[in-house]
């Protein structure tokens, strides 16, 4: 699964990351994510999960900000494993990298996971 974290917050965070099966939630990954300053600081990780199980939701807690997500399928039952997510001072939100989960979707576009982003 590949991550693009972006941290806008003037302090540095972790991100924290696991997956959720069928049979019970994953392994905890922990991505540091400098401070943003003026801007916003930007990484790009991978997660491997376990090709033997089904994985249907995403987690992610920064500072005191969390998101949960469904993993949406394609058509042909292909899965989108690509998340983008954005720390803000005011909120965390989780969005997916459409040109490279949908081959019909333009480039420019991105589409809002389907989840619960909370404070």
């Amino acid at each position: 699964m590949y991550l693009d974290l972006a941290n806008f917050t003037d302090d540095t965070r972790t991100f924290h990351f696991a997956l959720e099966a069928t049979d019970g939630l994953g392994e905890w990954h922990d991505f540091a994510v400098d401070s943003g300053g003026d801007g916003f600081v930007h990484r790009e990780v991978v997660v491997e999960p376990d090709p033997d199980r089904e994985w249907t939701r995403t987690h992610v807690i920064a500072g005191e900000k969390r998101s949960s997500n469904r993993i949406l399928k394609a058509k042909g039952g292909r899965t989108c494993l690509h998340r983008e997510y954005r720390l803000e001072e005011e909120q965390l939100t989780a969005l997916l990298a459409a040109e490279k989960c949908y081959p019909r979707v333009l480039a420019s576009e991105s589409v809002i996971v389907s989840g619960v982003n909370e404070t």
